[in-house]
């Protein structure tokens, strides 16, 4: 299992900066598509009026395709291309926030997708949970190692349950897997906006 470097933790944002190679140096949101399948969550319509309202652009969007990965910038036009036959290992972790709902903390969980090619990291935050499947099938038809640190393959299809899960495990594969217990990133006063 590859350990993650701190940095990447460190310089995540759950929030876009106008850098287009942010997902170089640290966790940054994105829309992710397989095959022509969508993982997006939440209604997009509302959440790109409150982009707006605060000023913020779309997400990078990630397109996997049988045998490449693209990437788009805010314009829709590909920025990088990689071939997946030559990723050396994608792994994905899971990262916890703290949010509000209904004026109470809580925590939020989203998928860590670190993906190396040619000693390059790229860190993508996702989260749709159902693009984990759809993402080991592919790295395992293009024989790319995989790895589960969070052992996701165990999660539960229930809301509730998945939701338990994440309570009861989290805190100890976070430190065997060197995940911090918290993700800390705090952007004025802006509403969490997981993509």
């Amino acid at each position: 299992m590859h350990k993650i470097s701190k940095e990447a933790f460190e310089n995540a944002s759950l929030y876009l900066s106008n850098s287009s190679d942010s997902y170089t140096t640290g966790f940054t949101p994105v829309r992710i598509s397989v095959n022509g399948t969508d993982y997006e969550t939440g209604y997009q319509k509302l959440k790109n009026a409150v982009r707006k309202v605060l000023g913020e652009p779309k997400p990078l969007r990630i397109v996997f395709t049988k045998d490449t990965m693209q990437i788009f910038d805010i314009k829709n036009e590909v920025i990088k291309t990689e071939a997946i036959p030559k990723f050396s290992y994608m792994q994905i972790g899971l990262i916890r926030t703290i949010g509000m709902l209904a004026g109470l903390p809580q925590y939020y969980y989203g998928l860590a997708i670190i993906i190396e090619v040619n000693s390059k990291q790229y860190y993508f935050l996702n989260a749709k949970y159902k693009v984990f499947d759809e993402l080991k099938q592919l790295m395992k038809e293009n024989n790319v190692n995989f790895e589960d640190p969070f052992v996701l393959t165990k999660m539960p299809e229930d809301l509730e349950k998945e939701y338990k899960y994440f309570e009861t495990q989290f805190n100890t594969l976070a430190s065997a897997a060197g995940y911090p217990q918290q993700l800390n990133t705090v952007s004025g006063n802006k509403s969490k906006l997981w993509i």
